[in-house]
């Protein structure tokens, strides 16, 4: 049988004989007892242990979820205070007390449970964790500021750089007041020393170019005052813009050299066309080829210079040249005018035009004068001694009173060089006609003072200019033109009219009033040239050839040309038909189509050319319609029909051969020749003769035709 232990202390003894009594061990039972109490007292404990730790540990994930919950508090609103200084919605001095502030608003962070030294390292926690948070504002703050002191000093160089964008700005006190001492610790304060020094080279690169931007656009089409603000670009040593990088500076001549090209372009352009058109250009040209042959610098490349010190192209002397300077608009400058063809040419241009108008405009005394100088001039004039080169008192008078002719005074001019200087400059301009679009082009090409774009955009100034004026010259001549044919066609006579419009009317004009007869006929081949170029659609200005043209005439082409320009190609399309059917009948008759202009033949055919014209006309009128291709046909068929005129010749004893077109008044011409009349107009004729039963002869024929034609 298997044996139960019962536990410390509990013996089993050997099985008793029945009703024996068993008797117990006290000191086992003590024993057994003490070893059970101790093992419920361990057991108790270590529940109690156990339960201590777990208390322990609970508590300290709810320190760590307090402190957690806290520090999201702490983040959300450390960010948005940080947000705030960095948008300047809380000011920088103000980042510190918000944060207090913030702090003051949280709830205390508390933990049920805890005994003092546990609570009290709780809050050396929070303490912690809101002072590593202050940090991040103090940075923030620090960051705020920054900001600020870079927006405020970007705004100082904004104003600066406002302030250098003006044209007279000065440039060495703006500098001055971006480098200021209270600016220099701010600036170094937010950028750091290296980073300050840049953004001050940054900001004075920016003040040149805007400085410099500012000259060239108030500047304008100013040639003179844009070919400055190019000096100062170029001039790397004591210039105004000399601190400018490479890279700056050629971006600023990148821009300024087209404005310039067409700045100086322009004016040549408008210089060369309106000297070609007053005259005093061409005898300033001519002045300059006198004087230096157009040269500004000599072959060793030194000003030219010549015995009497005039100096450059336009030689003027170094005493005239301010007061040519301050008459030509520009500023003295020195060494311009030593090497600057254009500057010495402008100033030696001012000058003459300051001599014409002293002289009333006349070229005589101002070339005199450009060459001895006007108080000499005046001592010739008056008989006087004022500068003391006259000592005789020669008195030659003054041309412009008549006292003396041009001629007769430059002859009179007792110094040879002035005198045959004179005569030179202005016996050359008399040879030279008016000028012409080519001749002003190649006198703008021939300059060496111009750059290849600056040429090309004169030339183009030139030619519009050109152009305009020649339309303005054509118009008024047009104009002056109709107002004097108005006047002869009321039956005055060209004597009569007005003396200001006469002179206005070229010699051509002149000309062909004087030769205009009232009830004029019209030359049939310059009406007939007229009507083809119209017929072409070209403009014809009419009133050149109003003296060849019949009042009748005139008002046909006039209406003519009218109606081309309204209605278009379709307006002379039955011109144009009758022209090409003309063209092949002349062929037929072995008449050329392009007779030599003024000829016999030219005239005989532009009478066949008017004889088909009225005729076609003629048929229209009646008809009330257009002709058609094949009525055109007939009449230019019908045109070239040659015949036999009765009673012509000497005393009307001969015969003479005559085309239809060639028919005067009262003739009767007779066709003998059956191949002269048209194969259509013959077949009618045998028909209409076979239908009334008679022989279709060929005298029958003819009999018939001229019957029909007379």
């Amino acid at each position: 049988m298997a044996q139960i232990p019962l536990g410390p202390g509990v013996r089993v003894l050997p099985e008793a004989p029945q009703n024996r009594v068993i008797t117990p061990d006290p000191n086992n039972l003590n024993r057994g007892a003490q070893q059970l109490a101790g093992t419920v007292q361990n057991a108790a404990l270590s529940f109690l242990d156990q339960k201590n730790k777990e208390d322990q540990e609970l508590s300290k994930v709810k320190v760590s979820n307090a402190l957690l919950d806290y520090e999201s508090q702490l983040d959300t609103g450390v960010n948005e205070l940080s947000g705030k200084l960095k948008t300047l919605e809380v000011q920088p001095d103000q980042g510190e007390s918000s944060y207090q502030q913030f702090i003051s608003k949280l709830d205390p962070v508390k933990v049920e449970g805890l005994d003092a030294s546990d609570q009290e390292h709780l809050n050396l926690a929070v303490r912690k964790m809101q002072a590593n948070k202050l940090q991040q504002i103090q940075g923030s703050v620090l960051e705020a500021r920054t900001g600020v002191a870079k927006s405020e000093l970007r705004s100082r160089f904004d104003l600066l750089e406002n302030a250098a964008a003006r044209p007279d700005a000065d440039l060495g006190q703006i500098l001055n007041r971006a480098r200021a001492d209270g600016v220099q610790t701010v600036g170094r304060s937010a950028y750091g020393i290296d980073g300050w020094d840049k953004e001050v080279r940054t900001f004075e690169q920016s003040a040149y170019s805007a400085n410099a931007l500012a000259r060239i656009h108030s500047a304008g089409n100013n040639p003179e005052q844009l070919q400055q603000i190019q000096r100062d670009l170029s001039n790397w040593n004591d210039g105004p813009y000399s601190a400018l990088t490479l890279k700056n500076r050629e971006s600023l001549i990148k821009t300024l050299n087209p404005l310039l090209d067409r700045s100086i372009g322009v004016s040549v352009g408008a210089q060369a066309v309106e000297q070609a058109k007053s005259g005093s250009g061409s005898v300033f040209a001519a002045m300059l080829q006198a004087e230096s042959e157009g040269r500004q610098l000599d072959a060793s490349g030194a000003p030219l210079t010549s015995n009497r010190g005039a100096v450059g192209i336009a030689q003027v002397m170094p005493s005239t040249g301010p007061e040519a300077a301050q008459a030509a608009g520009l500023p003295w400058d020195e060494k311009r005018f030593k090497t600057d063809a254009d500057y010495n040419r402008s100033l030696g241009e001012a000058y003459y035009g300051k001599l014409r108008q002293t002289f009333d405009g006349s070229d005589a005394l101002a070339v005199a004068a450009y060459n001895a100088g006007p108080g000499m001039v005046n001592d010739w004039i008056n008989g006087t001694n004022t500068t003391g080169k006259n000592e005789s008192k020669l008195k030659l008078g003054d041309p412009r009173t008549g006292e003396i002719s041009e001629a007769d005074f430059i002859k009179g001019i007792p110094f040879k060089e002035t005198k045959d200087y004179t005569q030179k400059v202005l016996s050359s301009v008399q040879q030279e006609a008016e000028p012409t679009f080519g001749q002003i082009a190649k006198g703008i090409d021939a300059r060496s003072d111009l750059t290849p774009d600056q040429k090309r955009i004169a030339i183009a100034d030139a030619r519009d200019r050109f152009s305009w004026q020649q339309d303005q010259v054509k118009q008024e001549h047009i104009q002056n033109q109709g107002q004097a044919w108005d006047f002869m066609l009321k039956g005055n006579k060209w004597q009569d009219l007005d003396p200001d419009l006469w002179a206005k009317l070229p010699a051509k004009d002149r000309k062909q009033l004087m030769a205009y007869k009232q009830n004029q006929q019209t030359d049939p081949e310059v009406y007939t040239h007229a009507r083809d170029l119209i017929a072409q659609g070209n403009e014809v200005n009419l009133l050149d050839m109003r003296d060849k043209l019949s009042n009748e005439d005139f008002t046909r082409l006039t209406d003519l040309q009218i109606k081309r320009l309204t209605g278009g190609p379709a307006a002379t399309a039955s011109i144009s038909t009758s022209t090409a059917l003309f063209n092949d009948a002349l062929r037929n008759a072995g008449m050329p189509s392009s007779p030599k202009p003024g000829s016999a033949v030219a005239k005989q055919v532009a009478t066949a050319r008017r004889y088909v014209d009225d005729q076609i006309r003629g048929l229209e009128s009646q008809q009330n319609k257009k002709a058609t291709h094949e009525q055109v046909q007939q009449i230019v068929d019908h045109a070239f029909i040659q015949g036999q005129v009765e009673g012509s010749g000497l005393f009307g004893l001969f015969k003479e051969k005559r085309r239809a077109f060639e028919r005067q008044p009262g003739d009767n011409i007779q066709i003998t020749d059956i191949t002269q009349i048209p194969v259509e107009e013959r077949d009618q004729i045998v028909a209409a003769l076979k239908r009334h039963g008679r022989t279709a002869s060929d005298t029958e024929i003819l009999n018939l035709f001229n019957e029909g034609n007379q």
